[in-house]
């Protein structure tokens, strides 16, 4: 395909990836309506995952793995505005999560558990144990002063409410009956630009038969230092697309990953790149993406702008 007929498709916003994959819509309980996506983990494994969409306007990441006996790991939650949402359904999967990762230090991501904490403590549930790893405080001082703000209201809410962290390091292992969780990086205090985003950790998570790629924003310089470091460790059937599917990590990085299944955590109007008049009206680059997954051999592409059921 050539630039100009690139260009055109783009602004046509006619990228030719659906926007879901095969799925009906049901009813799993009272409160929430998910779209059931089955077969997704082996048959008879009894693992779910929970992936919710944004509540706010900006785009956010939320999952929350179950295992076959009904214990939970959640990855980040979302922004704030998403915290009652995500509180609601952890309380209707039992009220505990045994362990809780977040990728990274942007209020998309930790959002959720700190307005559980701020805004509804009736619903925080009760965390097994906590794990994230931020760079220094006086680091962001320098690199990325925007995020320190609601950072430093989000650790001090854990305080006030005795919910303590746990630091994560490459290498770390971790077993919640069956759902094996590994942390695939540390933070790289020398990657300076885009840097909160490339302060991202990376987990691999298997469940069910799948190896999934949770990557949280990281972007192209630390996505490289991966695929140096670990390459023999990025292979994975599923990938949770970095930062949202815009500008974050680079073809190559997913070419090293290999999955046939993609994530989507991007709400509808950063799909279809529409500013507000349409779609193709914005600079967003996820049409970009798309098609260099498509190139990649991706095979389903699930797009998190309503809640989904993976079973």
């Amino acid at each position: 395909m050539t630039r100009r007929e690139f260009a055109a498709m783009v602004g046509a916003g006619a990228v030719a990836v659906p926007l879901f994959s095969e799925g009906a819509s049901i009813s799993s309980d009272s409160v929430f309506s998910f779209r059931n996506i089955s077969g997704f983990f082996d048959k008879g494994s009894g693992v779910r995952l929970y992936c919710l969409k944004h509540r706010g306007q900006g785009p956010m990441f939320s999952a929350v793995f179950v295992s076959r006996n009904g214990r939970l790991v959640v990855f980040d939650g979302g922004h704030i505005d998403d915290a009652a949402t995500l509180g609601k359904l952890i309380s209707e999967l039992g009220g505990k999560v045994d362990k809780w990762f977040i990728t990274h230090n942007h209020d998309d991501h930790f959002g959720a558990l700190w307005g559980l904490m701020r805004d509804h403590a009736e619903l925080l549930p009760k965390i097994g144990a906590l794990y994230f790893s931020f760079p220094p405080d006086e680091w962001f001082e320098k690199h990325e002063r925007g995020c320190l703000g609601t950072s430093r209201c989000f650790r001090g809410q854990l305080i006030r409410h005795k919910v303590w962290r746990h630091p994560l390091k490459g290498g770390d292992m971790f077993d919640v009956d069956g759902v094996t969780v590994e942390v695939l990086n540390d933070y790289d205090l020398s990657e300076t630009g885009n840097a909160c985003n490339n302060s991202s950790i990376c987990f691999s998570v298997k469940a069910g038969g799948r190896s999934i790629l949770v990557t949280g924003d990281i972007g192209v310089k630390a996505a490289e230092r991966l695929m140096r470091t670990i390459p023999e460790k990025l292979r994975h059937d599923v990938v949770f697309m970095s930062h949202h599917g815009q500008h974050g990590a680079s073809k190559e990085f997913y070419a090293a990953v290999g999955a046939k299944v993609a994530l989507w955590p991007t709400p509808k109007w950063l799909w279809e790149n529409d500013s507000g008049t349409g779609p193709g009206s914005g600079r967003y680059v996820t049409n970009y993406v798309k098609c260099w997954m498509q190139e990649l051999g991706v095979v389903k592409h699930h797009v998190l702008c309503e809640d989904m059921l993976f079973l």
